[in-house]
């Protein structure tokens, strides 16, 4: 899974490098399929560039290539292997979102899931560490239910930690975004999480990205394949 911090848009325009409302052309859709991305986290300061004509629109083009897409406080659910994977997406960022409403989610959503996983745009922007906000979200979510814990807002990579046997991953950093601008902001991680559906133990590995140029991006440590890019 995946934040997508722009809509995918029908009528996406082409705009000067001084505006921050976001979008991209609907033929992405099929790109990051291509690309083998199977769920995306639709749920950030970005959503709602484009107004719910390109929230629909995201949601169409994706489904459409075959991936989910997992919208703010939205209950998203996907049975891979016979057990059901349970997401939940929140944008932390406009501060409309209660403790209570999280908590409340969490807990409906727990009994109808074997896996909880829960996804944060949160926190400061530009930061390499997290803050006491979304450590204690993070906390929260876990002992409400959540099983593993992803954030994602501040462009930078932050730690991972295990909370009761559970994971958080503070900020995967960027991935694919148009910041050139710093080394942090072309760094990114990807984790590769494993579940034992026997005990309910969470195994991880995580590889370090980075962007050489607008469309390059390499992996430089942690790959299966180091030549991969």
């Amino acid at each position: 899974m995946i934040n997508l911090e722009s809509p995918i848009y029908e009528s996406c325009p082409i705009v000067d490098n001084t505006t921050m409302q976001f979008c991209a052309e609907s033929v992405f859709a099929d790109t990051m399929a291509g690309a083998g991305i199977t769920h995306v986290s639709f749920a950030n300061n970005h959503m709602l560039d484009y107004g719910k004509q390109g929230m629909d629109d995201t949601n169409r083009l994706l489904g459409e290539a075959g991936i989910t897409v997992v919208n703010h406080g939205v209950l998203t659910i996907s049975e891979i292997t016979g057990k059901k994977i349970g997401f939940l997406s929140w944008n932390l960022t406009w501060n409309n979102v209660t403790e209570h409403e999280i908590k409340n989610s969490l807990g409906e959503a727990k009994g109808a899931v074997d896996l909880l996983i829960t996804s944060f745009h949160w926190g400061k922007e530009y930061t390499d560490e997290s803050s006491e906000y979304q450590k204690h979200i993070a906390y929260v979510s876990i002992d409400n239910g959540a099983d593993m814990v992803i954030g994602h807002h501040q462009h930078h990579v932050q730690p991972v930690e295990s909370y009761n046997g559970k994971l958080i991953f503070y900020s995967l950093g960027n991935l694919v975004f148009d910041q050139l601008w710093s080394e942090k902001t072309r760094q990114g991680m990807l984790a590769l999480v494993s579940w034992n559906t026997e005990s309910g133990s969470l195994s991880y590995t995580t590889s370090s990205t980075y962007m050489k140029n607008w469309t390059e991006i390499t992996c430089v440590s942690g790959c299966r394949d180091s030549n991969s890019n």
